[in-house]
């Protein structure tokens, strides 16, 4: 693991702290992937595509699936982030 990361300082988000104002789908992207990455991947390279958890093509194709709910005027509401946090962990785990 990295040695600037410890598993006491790692944080998901719970309920009441996601925006409670919808996101665009970069500004979805950049907080999951600042929350996960350094978890999953050990490192703070948010930009490069292979060290993302979720990507915007990743987003695209859960709503094609049906696994959220299409966003509103290009918005994603707070059940919608949360829903893909849940799928970016258990990701993981499958």
């Amino acid at each position: 693991m990295n040695n600037d990361f410890s598993l006491d300082e790692f944080h998901i988000p719970r309920w009441k702290e996601l925006p409670s104002i919808n996101l665009y789908l970069d500004q979805v992207v950049n907080l999951i992937n600042s929350c996960l990455t350094p978890l999953i991947f050990n490192t703070t390279d948010y930009d490069n595509e292979d060290s993302q958890v979720l990507t915007k093509t990743m987003i695209n194709n859960y709503v094609k699936n049906n696994l959220i709910e299409p966003p509103v005027k290009k918005q994603y509401s707070k059940s919608q982030i949360a829903k893909l946090f849940v799928i970016c962990v258990l990701k993981q785990v499958y």
